[in-house]
């Protein structure tokens, strides 16, 4: 009796290795253990110490590698193959989990071969779970396919179903990721049939997830957006962040390819900040290459680039070969997008040989479909054909339907093109036929669009129209759905082609209903955008400060902090001087910054929840513009496309629409060298007088050559005009174009420039701001009335700025001033709330290599187009007077500054066209305020300035710099 009660039980032997192994045992003190238990009992406690080593694995993956070598020394110990098996198995294991995939791969090989030797193929085939994982990630595909069905007849011949469904997510996953789509989606689902049988509704969940991943693929839309909603309504995500970002990934790819760009982008956000939370790298890699994906799709293509690069950098350090060669090939369509052909060859063809050696087919197809644009650009037409070709026949074999449409309409482009209309036509019926099934987006525009190039072609006008026509309407649609506004202007920038052929073909028509329908068709464009701009008037709800929008907000601060101490951090890196030391190496990390800084502010608009924006105003018709337009006045709205413009003249008699002839990128050039010509005004007295003649010769012939192409074939005679400009004319300065005799057209009429020729909003309508009609209101001595804020920042260029803030202080009377240290971003921000004129006079940059970074110099920094879109204005003026910041983009409808003050609330903006004097500047501005004063409107106190500031100096760069810009009110 004495010697059975100190005898260790064999239920206790595990415990107590378990008990010395959490205690820090060593080798020796488990060998004693193991001396005083039986040697028949050692063998089956191998199991019990087994399942302690996978239950640490949860915990600590270290340690349980630990207790897995003290395992592997049991077994030993026992001398019993099956328990060496065993120990092995676990092991690999715990190997596996610490990523020692090589060392797995030995451990599980070697549990294998010990169980088939003994006879337990059974076992040997369970061990194929853990042996396939690891052949995966080491890439060693085919060896795991094969390994997994042999090892899946074994395992149900045993019935054991629930070890089957395991396997098959993994075979599965393999296949997925090789783009094996098609196969991968028959072994889900033969899988999930097995799940439902055994009843493991967490296996079940996982099943249905991935499957809905490969329906998305293959473009079965709907039924994965079901899925996808279905688990996030059965699963609490709130507890499980990485399931939660799961979710959302699928949901954000299922978006983007149905073409709702803004719902994606709030799902691949909502993805990306819970992976960030839990240190998932290869989850967060995968988001941003999907969110580059989008930012392509919405012609965001600097955006996009940042985001590849990005993601190349991560994929190599992590040695994920698939995902670095998807990174790249994103890289390459970013810089196509761009038209920058040669580097964009030279990194399709780097990303053409790594998907190729990643058996990456369908990847493959959609990188020789990038080849093929650059083909065609290259006039190529033969070899884009070619690259097509082979890749449509990949992506019909993979059975992926939405990469196909995209081939299908890119091969029907050639062919409308090359002017045969009958293979464009086949192209696009096989596109039709397979869009009933997938939701197209913006592909659904395309086909329209193409439809109507070939009807066109064909001479079928009727059709053609009607086909722009569904094309545009599409389009207005999708983009009524974004909200972001820097994904709303890539997105109308990018598909800017589809407007002007119909606009185009409308007016070649000729029919009075044909160019009433696109006058409206441009204004209501207009009308659009700017009610998308002041709809922030409607002081949209914010969200309480939450602990993470202040640490986005902390974040943003020390960007802010850092990109100040860089030099040139708010120019164009492009432009930095190069001499400077370490010229890349800074241009580069501005580069970073400046792309993190957005993610942030993007961020932070979407933590708090800012209600979206009105979309769209309703323009007038033309009947009742002309109607409400006053006796004596004409109203002309320009459109600029890329081969011609467009002047449409509205009077009370009706309309009337004139071809200008002049496309965009001549315009561009001819104002760029315009601008260039009368800042050389700004060289000095010295050098003015000594080239005058040359001076006024060459100006005169490129005004001359303006108004001969834009202004004379209108034919106007009206004393009053009210101008709307399109594009790049938003730079032309029309006062200077000259009229019979020396005169100019400041002589011959009153312009006045507007954002639209009139809107419907709710009740109220509106034709001419009255912003710039009205008298402003005055103080009783004779200076201007209401609240004002003067905001002034000392600068090199800036040496008369005290004389132009003194000027303008004396005539508006009571104002708040704010001047260098005193100008910070939070006190701009709360005195100009509730302002009713603001003057800032301070140095300022616009980015035209990106708008939302052109910026205001204030005391403690740059206030951006970011910063001003979170402003809060109800402003009747505000005045721009250092020089050009507000950015009138050619290619985007007031971007830069001005897009983001309206925006905010200002009513009218005053702005130059040019780089001005600041001397006259501040004799200019003490002229304009004290008009002001004197009772007059915006636009008469203008006229009336630069009237007396001709008078002294008659040279034009001196008085026609500055513009008057009203926003529609209602």
């Amino acid at each position: 009796m004495q010697e059975e009660a100190g005898r260790i039980m064999p239920s206790t032997i595990a415990s107590s290795l378990v008990a010395d192994l959490r205690d820090g045992g060593s080798a020796e003190s488990m060998a004693a253990i193991l001396r005083e238990a039986p040697a028949d009992e050692v063998g089956p406690c191998v199991e019990g110490l087994a399942a302690a080593v996978l239950a640490e694995l949860r915990a600590d993956s270290g340690r349980a590698l630990q207790w897995a070598d003290h395992l592997v020394e049991v077994a030993r110990f026992s001398g019993q193959r099956k328990a060496m098996a065993r120990a092995s198995w676990v092991r690999g294991h715990a190997l596996s989990e610490l990523l020692r995939h090589d060392e797995a791969q030995r451990a599980y090989r070697k549990a294998m071969r010990i169980y088939r030797e003994e006879g337990c193929s059974y076992e040997a085939a369970r061990v194929c779970l853990g042996q396939i994982n690891v052949l995966r990630k080491i890439g060693r595909d085919p060896q795991a396919l094969r390994l997994g069905e042999e090892a899946r007849q074994e395992l149900l011949r045993h019935r054991d179903h629930l070890a089957v469904v395991r396997l098959d997510v993994n075979l599965a996953a393999i296949l997925q990721h090789h783009e094996r789509r098609a196969e991968a989606l028959r072994v889900y689902d033969r899988a999930l049939r097995l799940a439902r049988r055994s009843g493991n509704r967490p296996i079940e969940q996982i099943l249905e997830y991935n499957r809905a991943t490969v329906l998305g693929h293959l473009g079965r839309l709907e039924q994965a957006r079901r899925i996808y909603h279905r688990l996030r309504e059965e699963i609490d995500c709130s507890r499980e962040a990485r399931l939660s970002g799961v979710i959302y990934y699928g949901l954000g790819c299922v978006a983007r390819q149905a073409g709702d760009y803004e719902l994606a982008h709030r799902h691949l956000f909502a993805a990306r900040d819970r992976f960030e939370g839990i240190d998932a790298p290869e989850d967060l890699l995968q988001t941003g290459l999907e969110l580059a994906s989008l930012l392509l799709g919405v012609g965001s293509a600097r955006r996009a680039e940042r985001l590849a690069q990005e993601a190349v950098a991560s994929a190599r350090r992590h040695s994920m070969q698939k995902e670095e060669a998807r990174g790249v090939l994103l890289l390459g369509t970013s810089m196509l997008s761009m038209g920058r052909l040669d580097e964009a060859e030279d990194t399709l063809s780097q990303a053409q040989q790594l998907l190729d050696v990643a058996g990456l087919v369908v990847s493959g197809a959609g990188c020789a479909m990038q080849l093929a644009e650059v083909a065609t650009r290259r006039g190529e037409r033969s070899r884009a054909r070619g690259y097509l070709s082979r890749a449509e026949a990949v992506l019909q074999r993979e059975g992926v339907r939405p990469l196909r449409i995209e081939v299908l309409l890119r091969r029907a482009r050639l062919e409308v093109e090359a002017s045969d209309l009958e293979a464009c036509e086949a192209m696009l019926r096989s596109a039709r036929r397979l869009m009933r099934t997938v939701p197209a987006g913006d592909r659904a525009a395309d086909v329209a669009h193409l439809a109507g190039r070939r009807a066109e072609g064909a001479g079928q006008l009727g059709v053609a129209v009607r086909e722009y026509r569904r094309a545009v309407s599409r389009l207005e649609r999708t983009r009524d759905r974004i909200d972001t506004d820097e994904l709303r202007l890539s997105h109308a920038a990018d598909h800017r082609e589809i407007f002007d052929d119909l606009i185009r073909l409308l007016v070649a028509r000729g029919s009075k209903a044909a160019l009433e329908e696109a006058y409206v068709l441009i204004d209501r464009a207009r009308t659009r955008q700017w009610v998308e701009r002041v709809g922030s008037r409607l002081s949209p709800r914010r969200l309480a400060r939450s602990p993470r929008t202040l640490r986005l907000g902390a974040r943003i601060e020390d960007l802010r902090s850092s990109l100040r101490g860089l030099h040139g951090a708010h120019r164009d890196p492009d432009s930095l001087p190069r001499p400077v030391r370490g010229w890349k190496a800074l241009r580069q990390d501005i580069l970073d910054r400046e792309a993190e800084l957005a993610d942030l502010h993007q961020r932070l608009d979407r933590a708090e929840s800012r209600e979206g924006l009105p979309r769209s105003g309703t323009p007038l018709t033309v009947e009742e513009t002309c109607r409400r337009l006053p006796r004596g006045v004409a109203l002309v709205a320009y459109h600029v496309t890329e081969n011609s413009s467009f002047g449409f003249v509205l009077r009370r008699q009706g309309l009337r629409t004139v071809d200008l002839g002049v496309g965009r990128s001549t315009l561009r050039r001819e104002l760029s060298r315009l601008r260039f010509h009368l800042e050389k005004w700004n060289y000095g007295e010295g050098y003015v007088d000594a080239h005058r003649e040359r001076l006024e010769e060459e100006l005169d012939h490129r005004l001359e050559s303006l108004g001969k192409g834009l202004w004379r074939p209108l034919h106007i005679e009206e004393e009053e005009v009210w101008v709307v400009p399109h594009g790049p004319l938003h730079n032309l300065p029309f006062e200077l174009l000259p009229v019979e005799g020396k005169h100019r057209l400041f002589d011959r009429h009153r312009l006045l420039r507007l954002s639209s020729g009139g809107s419907r909003q709710g009740r109220s309508i509106c034709l001419v701001p009255t912003s710039l009609r009205s008298a402003w209101p005055r103080d009783g001595h004779g200076r201007v009335g209401g609240r004002s804020v003067v905001v002034g920042v000392d600068h090199p260029e800036l040496a008369d700025l005290g004389r132009e803030l003194r000027g303008v202080r004396r005539a508006l009377g009571a104002s708040t001033s704010l001047r260098n240290r005193r100008a910070t971003r939070t006190r701009f921000a709360e005195e100009c709330a509730s302002a009713d004129l603001v003057h800032i006079a301070t140095h300022g940059v616009y980015r035209a290599d990106d708008p939302f970074f052109s910026a205001l110099e204030l005391g403690d920094g740059w206030l951006t187009l970011y910063d001003v879109y979170r402003l809060q204005l109800r402003a009747r003026l505000v005045t721009l007077s250092a020089c050009p910041v507000a950015g009138v983009a050619a290619e985007q409808e007031h971007g830069g500054l001005a897009r983001g003050l309206f925006r905010a609330g200002a009513r009218a903006l005053l702005m130059s066209q040019w780089s001005v004097d600041d001397r006259t500047t501040a004799h200019f501005m003490g002229l304009f305020y004290r008009g002001l004063g004197r009772g007059q409107s915006p636009a008469q106190a203008l006229r009336s300035a630069k009237a007396q500031v001709r008078d002294q100096r008659p040279d034009p760069y001196y008085w026609a710099p500055f513009v008057l810009y009203g926003s529609c009110e209602g």
